[in-house]
């Protein structure tokens, strides 16, 4: 087979791998954006990525597309500093950190545009999307307003996976991609272990979630709290 041909066809079923994935998981679309990004190089992966996301966004799958972002945002920033030489769990946090960041400036602007009016209509949306689902008709169902106050966290938590999901797999990815040349093995996951201070912002959290306040934020964003430390 012709070597354009080849890396066509390898592309585009490294594109819908990654579309699916993100469909039915959101985390397992990573793997293949990151062995998209090792074989087709920085200014292709972007291209592609965000040419994809934008048609995502043409057909009205603005959820899917916004994920889709947000997944290339991570696996293109990890990328990035793993080739200038980062330690890959940091290369990881950075990843996660710039990407919530993404994801809040485009929260704002989308506030910004739609004014005030913004949490009626995220509740909408969300009703007539869940409301069909019987979890959410029965006593033992969430609400969905709850939902809606615990998606910053969900977010978070989705793209802490997803990062996990790359440093375990990286050795295979790079393999999978025909790079792996550059050695590479996970022993930098066995002696990961989180700060100290993480412990009392559990504790400062479960507090918060569960003890009664007439100020409505401090619940809401204990629980969130709470949501990523449990993770």
């Amino acid at each position: 087979m012709n070597p354009t041909r080849r890396v066509f066809f390898r592309s585009s079923f490294l594109v819908i791998w990654a579309v699916a994935m993100t469909t039915v998981t959101v985390v397992l679309g990573a793997p293949p954006l990151r062995i998209l990004r090792l074989v087709m190089g920085r200014l292709l992966f972007f291209a592609i990525a965000l040419g994809l996301s934008l048609v995502l966004f043409g057909v009205g799958w603005k959820p899917l597309a916004i994920l889709f972002l947000l997944l290339t945002a991570l696996v293109g920033v990890y990328s990035e500093l793993l080739d200038r030489k980062w330690h890959p769990i940091s290369s990881a946090a950075i990843a996660v950190s710039l990407s919530c960041i993404f994801g809040i400036l485009g929260f704002g602007l989308w506030t910004l545009r739609v004014g005030k009016s913004w949490y009626a209509q995220a509740l909408e949306y969300l009703k007539a999307t869940l409301g069909g689902l019987s979890f959410f008709k029965t006593e033992m169902g969430f609400a969905v307003e709850d939902l809606l106050m615990q998606a910053p966290s969900g977010l978070v938590v989705l793209l802490l996976l997803a990062s996990a999901v790359l440093l375990i797999m990286e050795p295979r990815l790079r393999e999978w991609a025909g790079t792996s040349g550059r050695e590479m093995n996970t022993s930098y996951l066995r002696g990961f272990r989180l700060p100290d201070v993480f412990v009392w912002v559990t504790i400062l959290s479960l507090l918060g979630s569960f003890v009664k306040s007439d100020i409505k934020w401090i619940q809401v964003v204990s629980v969130n709290l709470l949501n990523v430390c449990v993770l």
